[in-house]
């Protein structure tokens, strides 16, 4: 398996705080309800992310480390 970094970010790159995204999504919880979703007591939210999205395709395995937080792998199979 070849590993390669393909990007790396910080949490202050979204919106200039971490803390201005997380207080925007506080401040639209009607709007999350429309779409029937509700934040509830010890959900983790993630601020947004300071890196552009990649596309994926069958067989590709990526692996991300949340400073704090730990690792999150996902596997694409066909």
């Amino acid at each position: 398996m070849i590993r390669q970094v393909i990007s790396t970010g910080a949490g202050a790159a979204v919106l200039g705080n971490p803390v201005h995204a997380v207080a925007d999504l506080a401040n639209k919880a009607n709007k999350l309800s429309e779409f029937g979703m509700h934040l509830k007591a010890r959900d983790i939210v993630i601020s947004g992310t300071p890196v552009a999205a990649m596309p994926a395709l069958a067989g590709d395995f990526f692996d991300t480390t949340f400073h704090r937080i730990g690792n999150i792998s996902v596997r694409f199979v066909p």
